[in-house]
């Protein structure tokens, strides 16, 4: 089952064609978002919208996953919903915002087709989408949504995905919108569950820009005509749930020393060059417990910086007690795992 926009946009009243030639409206927008009507008194919000996790620590370049979650709050373990808008903001000189993944969605072609998906990769010759209505996620803390998109809100819209059409421009906003399936089998879809553990709404990536120090990934309430919101559903359809928005996204960028190189120095030796200025690490070596051979064998590999401490060969290089001169009125011996480590 598939719908294509009639007027191929979205803003004002939506409409959407089935494939078997019936129209409906999908949901009301307003300046290319959900329509959310106020509640009525004495109805609290009870849903906020959080980033998970809420830091996490990268490298320069790397691209890191930034995942937006709606949480229930105590005392609603269940609250249906028809969709979310959200406004992102982040300092477009640490990050760029490169893609989206799907929590749960379906290859719409290709080799894989109808097949479980959380990014176009993964559906060779087709994209990933929520194409088919009636799929069941098989994560309960996800839903396979009818869009999950970064819009064309240029005409009509207030333009923070701009340039439209195409991926917003790294300008440090973007505004994001989810909505449900509509109908299964000619019956009324599911709403989308909200419960206190969360609903995963989506995934945005971010590319590092920043070389050190940290950046932030955040929610704005409202910009202009646009705003961030839950839309519900039944029993208060329409009705905007969003209590708060989470604190931001931090994300702690360090530069990572390249890794030690490790090449084959003959046919049963491994040579290790740590990087350079660092500090030596201890390296233990256990054998097979599956071979009696070599199960009772564990040694530690260490530089010959190691030294004897005391008996005549105090000060010395060695790599174990053994080499420790045990003649000697003082028989010493080469330390802990402390003083490996620190090379002592």
């Amino acid at each position: 089952m598939s719908f294509t926009s009639v007027d191929g946009k979205l803003g004002g009243e939506t409409m959407f064609r089935h494939s078997r030639g019936c129209t409906f409206a999908l949901m009301l927008v307003a300046s290319v978002g959900i329509l959310a009507v106020p509640l009525r008194g004495g109805e609290p919000e009870n849903i906020d919208l959080v980033w998970r996790p809420q830091v996490q620590t990268t490298g320069p370049g790397q691209v890191v996953e930034v995942n937006l979650y709606a949480v229930a709050v105590a005392g609603f373990d269940l609250q249906d919903i028809q969709g979310v808008q959200a406004i992102l903001d982040w300092d477009p000189t640490r990050l760029k915002l490169v893609g989206m993944k799907r929590p749960c969605g379906t290859c719409i072609g290709g080799t894989n087709i109808g097949l479980f998906c959380n990014e176009d990769s993964e559906c060779p010759l087709s994209s990933c989408t929520g194409s088919d209505p009636c799929f069941e996620c098989p994560s309960f803390d996800t839903y396979n949504w009818f869009a999950s998109t970064l819009p064309n809100d240029c005409d009509p819209g207030n333009g923070l995905n701009a340039p439209c059409p195409g991926f917003p421009a790294n300008d440090g906003d973007a505004f994001y919108v989810a909505f449900v399936q509509v109908l299964c089998d000619g019956e009324t879809a599911p709403p989308a569950p909200v419960t206190p553990a969360g609903l995963w709404i989506t995934t945005f990536l971010f590319e590092v820009l920043a070389t050190d120090g940290g950046a932030l990934v955040d929610l704005t309430l409202e910009f202009q005509t646009t705003k961030t919101l839950v839309a519900g559903a039944a029993p208060r359809p329409g009705a905007n749930l969003l209590r708060n928005i989470g604190a931001p996204a931090q994300i702690n960028i360090i530069q990572c020393l390249p890794p030690a190189s490790v090449a084959a120095a003959g046919p049963r030796y491994l040579e290790i060059i740590p990087s350079a200025g660092t500090t030596p690490v201890a390296l233990q070596v256990n054998g097979d417990p599956n071979d009696a051979s070599w199960s009772c064998l564990t040694q530690y590999v260490q530089a010959p910086t190691r030294q004897c401490i005391g008996g005549f060969d105090g000060g010395s290089p060695c790599i174990d007690d053994i080499d420790v001169d045990r003649e000697g009125p003082d028989v010493g011996h080469h330390g802990d795992l402390s003083s490996d480590v620190g090379l002592g």
